[in-house]
């Protein structure tokens, strides 16, 4: 399960990090750590998502038709058991 859920997560994630385009718009740094802490700041990144156009239309499909014949079918045909 947890294989199947990473097979399927990766690929997706992979994808969807190569659709945006990210650019770091500010430095971040950490916190001063002494007695008397002062917060840090997180970096600011602009993100540019790639455009998705999703159009639906009907289609008519033809699906071709399989004969087979099973081994009995087979049998009865060649009046064999």
């Amino acid at each position: 399960m947890k294989l199947t859920t990473g097979l399927l997560l990766v690929p997706a994630l992979v994808l969807g990090l190569s659709a945006c385009d990210v650019n770091k718009t500010q430095e971040g740094s950490l916190p001063d750590v002494d007695v008397d802490v002062k917060g840090g700041q997180v970096p600011k990144y602009d993100v540019d998502a790639g455009d998705v156009d999703v159009k639906m239309e009907k289609k008519v499909i033809e699906v071709p038709t399989l004969e087979y014949d099973t081994p009995a079918q087979d049998q009865k045909e060649d009046g064999t058991k």
